[in-house]
């Protein structure tokens, strides 16, 4: 064997880590060095997160051109073995699949996939190419300057929050989501995580530690404040909205979770029960995605009185407050009308974007899956038929195709986000879902679907009615939605509800 550069490589990876070339052999350079990492990864001496050399730095070591070890890196990435960010390298995935059997090192070429981009369906990824829609940078510097103008000659803001934010919040609230607010009343923290730890210690003290707190979680109840609630040491219950007045005049602190409210992609929302609601009492969660002002991490709870002070000196406790800067320049966003402007523009391009994903889903799944959308979530839901390709693993038959996905629900449900990639890398990703479910069954996206006789049957059609998605809105001026109102609710919360609106004002 005619051994190419076999000294170790640079300080950056293990030094048990060695490469043997033969140029002899009939395969490429490139298959052997994939397969040196590979080997390595899968014994353990390339462990997660360890940065491998640069491509400049590992040819010259070797003595190959650079074109041999980049294109060596990009199928390594492409698998999920590696990944690549600008501005730290390359390094070992902290997922790699390196349980996955090792496959021997080929006897002849074989040809490389056309695209090595790994593409990341996960809701919540981070996204590839900006944040969709674009992004006002240039006049969000200047607000942030001048806010540090601002906030450089002033006093520290209040534990609730900047006085003009909280006052721009209650505004914006009662003109676009019909509730009743006041500035003094709105608690400003660092995200849901802050605010919903620091709702719970607010309760427990006011509980004198006599009785566990207890959060209504108004329907639908979004999983990650149920979990960050019981983490907090709270009861959760999931309230359906016909039933809230009930459970909130038995004395149950209800939670409306409003962050959904501003990217809604179905139509404009139905508006806040916080504003009807008259008797009991209720915290408005709301916060700032990060669609839509990237690297801010800012949210609030619009809350009853006696819970305000406590709710934010919990906050204080918890270091939990956002930058002072920041709360400044977002009020005079909100104020000029800067906000409504991005969070239409954003809508439009998600929109554009599910489109897209719809489409080619269909179009590569058939009927294997079944499309669900979200409402104001950017993301939609797959139903895999036959669930034996979930039991099959298709997260990992995905990852080898280049697609990172989210572990299926106990429903066998798939969630796909769809804010982080732009549309043509989302028609990518559909065709390359396909291959994976033809990995896994190959006769799948060929075989008709049986009839559900569940579904079938008209009987059981008139006894359960099909679950409504946000296609079933009112179509016409005369129209009645079928979707539940807050302001449906039963006869005897109809006697507890006051009517919607911004309190008036003095």
């Amino acid at each position: 064997m005619n051994r190419v550069g076999s000294g170790k490589l640079s300080s950056s990876v293990s030094a048990t880590t060695a490469f043997e070339l033969d140029r002899s052999s009939p395969v490429p350079l490139y298959r052997q060095i994939e397969h040196q990492f590979r080997i390595a990864i899968h014994e353990g001496r390339l462990r997660p997160g360890a940065r491998l050399p640069g491509i400049r730095t590992l040819a010259h070591d070797l003595g190959i051109a650079r074109v041999t070890v980049a294109t060596a890196y990009e199928q390594l990435v492409a698998e999920g073995y590696l990944e690549s960010r600008v501005g730290s390298g390359t390094r070992v995935a902290a997922d790699s699949p390196d349980s996955r059997p090792l496959v021997a090192l080929p006897a002849a070429p074989l040809k490389l996939a056309r695209s090595r981009r790994r593409l990341d369906l996960r809701p919540g990824a981070a996204p590839v190419d900006g944040v969709p829609g674009g992004f006002p940078a240039a006049a969000w510097e200047d607000r942030l300057r001048a806010a540090w103008r601002d906030v450089s000659t002033a006093m520290t803001p209040a534990p609730t929050g900047a006085a003009d934010l909280r006052a721009a919040l209650s505004l914006y609230l009662d003109a676009t989501r019909g509730t009743r607010t006041e500035p003094g009343r709105i608690v400003v923290g660092g995200g849901p995580r802050v605010l919903v730890a620091a709702l719970v210690s607010a309760l427990d003290r006011e509980n004198r530690s006599d009785r566990i707190p207890v959060l209504g979680l108004l329907s639908p109840a979004d999983p990650e404040v149920r979990r960050l609630a019981r983490r907090s040491g709270a009861v959760t219950l999931d309230i359906p909205l016909e039933r809230a007045a009930l459970h909130a005049a038995a004395g149950v602190l209800l939670v409306e979770d409003d962050r959904s409210a501003l990217l809604r992609l179905a139509g404009p929302p139905p508006p806040a029960l916080q504003g009807s609601l008259a008797i009991g009492r209720l915290a408005l969660l709301g916060d700032l995605d990060p669609l839509v002002v990237p690297g801010v991490s800012l949210g609030w709870l619009a809350l009853p009185g006696s819970l305000a002070e406590a709710v934010a000196t919990a906050v204080a406790d918890l270091d939990g407050a956002p930058s002072a800067v920041e709360q400044h320049a977002l009020a005079g966003w909100i104020a000029d009308g800067g906000l409504d402007r991005r969070a239409r523009r954003l809508r439009h391009a998600l929109i554009g974007r599910r489109t897209a994903l719809e489409g080619a889903l269909r179009a590569e799944l058939g009927e294997v899956a079944t499309l669900e959308r979200a409402g104001g979530r950017p993301l939609v839901t797959i139903q895999l038929v036959p669930r034996d390709i979930i039991r099959a693993g298709i997260v990992g038959a995905a990852r080898a195709a280049g697609v990172t996905i989210a572990s299926p629900d106990a429903d066998g449900r798939l969630p796909i986000g769809f804010a982080s990639l732009p549309e043509d890398a989302l028609v990518d990703a559909a065709r390359r879902l396909g291959r994976a479910i033809d990995a896994l069954d190959p006769g799948a996206r060929r075989r008709p679907r049986s009839p559900d006789p569940v579904q079938g049957s008209s009987i059981v059609r008139r006894l359960f009615p099909r679950q409504l998605t946000d296609r079933d809105e009112p179509r016409g001026p005369g129209s009645e939605s079928r979707c539940l109102r807050p302001s449906r609710l039963d006869s005897l919360g109809q006697a507890l509800v006051g009517r919607r609106g911004p309190a008036a004002r003095p």
